[in-house]
């Protein structure tokens, strides 16, 4: 049976922070003690305020046992899914992405091993060694390595690196970083949903 993934105190405790950003998250959730007597949801995590980034580091630092990391992959495929249409848009031809993608899903579900997965994101990076290095295309095309945060999506989402430091494309980046936690939540709860399309287009 599939159930909703929950973090104690100590998981998350353990993964790291910053000085001040650890107390800050478990003020949030309500304290120590209430944490402790209980494990949380992404999905409480996010109605108690925590950020989309945080909420995504938790994610990825997280290492949780064989069924988590198996979700865990599907989400960040599904984050690569989601800005992939900036890879193909500009090289529509390329494939390295997309066969990426279906590895790291494949993958996750036992259909291919990992060294099938491991050629399919080497693919990726041979492909991505080619592009400019600032452009959203060369971030999507990392987001579907599926090897790492997927706030590659979100950054995709922001055009390029100097459109981030400029703060041109705050607002989208924004709604991306939601969506990825819209997403965490629904791959980590008991009703998985379907795997999100790669021929997906953000709406103009």
């Amino acid at each position: 049976m599939i159930m909703t993934v929950t973090l104690t105190y100590d998981d998350v405790r353990n993964m790291h922070w910053p000085e001040d950003e650890f107390p800050r998250l478990v003020r949030k959730l309500g304290g120590k003690k209430r944490w402790k007597s209980r494990p949380v949801s992404f999905l409480e995590m996010s109605r108690a305020g925590i950020c989309p980034h945080d909420i995504t580091r938790i994610a990825v630092l997280y290492i949780g046992n064989a069924e988590y990391r198996r979700r865990q992959l599907l989400w960040q495929a599904d984050c690569a899914a989601h800005s992939l249409h900036f890879f193909l848009n500009a090289l529509p031809a390329e494939n390295a992405p997309v066969e990426a993608i279906k590895a790291a899903r494949a993958f996750a579900r036992g259909a291919i091993d990992r060294d099938a997965f491991h050629a399919a994101q080497n693919a990726v990076y041979t492909t991505s060694s080619h592009m400019p290095w600032n452009t959203a295309a060369w971030y999507a095309a990392h987001a579907a390595a599926c090897a790492g945060m997927p706030v590659n999506a979100v950054i995709a989402t922001g055009n390029t690196v100097a459109g981030v430091i400029q703060f041109q494309d705050q607002n989208i980046m924004k709604q991306e970083a939601y969506w990825q936690v819209e997403r965490l939540i629904a791959r980590m709860s008991e009703s998985e949903p379907e795997d999100w399309p790669l021929d997906w287009q953000e709406a103009a």
